[in-house]
C-alpha cells in the first residue's frame, strides 16, 4: 500500500508539473508576438498536444492508483 501511495505521489507531482507547463504555453500561446507568426503558433500549439496527451495518461495513472487502494481497503475489510 505505501508503494502504491509512493507511486501516486511521484505521479501527482508530474502531472502538477506538465499543468504548470501548458499553462505557460497557453498564456504564450495568446500573445501578440504568437499570433502573429503562424510558424511559432503552429510550434506552441504541438507543444501543447504533445503535454495534453500526456497529462490524460497521468490522470488515467492516478485514476487507477485511487481505484487500488479504494478496492485494497475493501479486501482488508473482509
Amino acid at each position: 500500500m505505501e508503494q502504491l501511495e509512493g507511486h501516486q505521489g511521484k505521479v501527482e507531482d508530474n502531472l502538477k508539473g506538465l499543468l504548470s507547463q501548458r499553462d505557460v504555453l497557453y498564456h504564450e500561446f495568446r500573445t501578440v508576438g504568437v499570433q502573429s507568426d503562424p510558424e511559432r503558433k503552429d510550434r506552441v500549439k504541438q507543444e501543447i498536444s504533445a503535454l495534453t496527451g500526456q497529462i490524460q495518461k497521468l490522470r488515467r495513472e492516478v485514476a487507477l492508483c485511487q481505484d487500488i487502494a479504494h478496492r485494497s481497503g475493501k479486501m482488508r475489510e473482509r
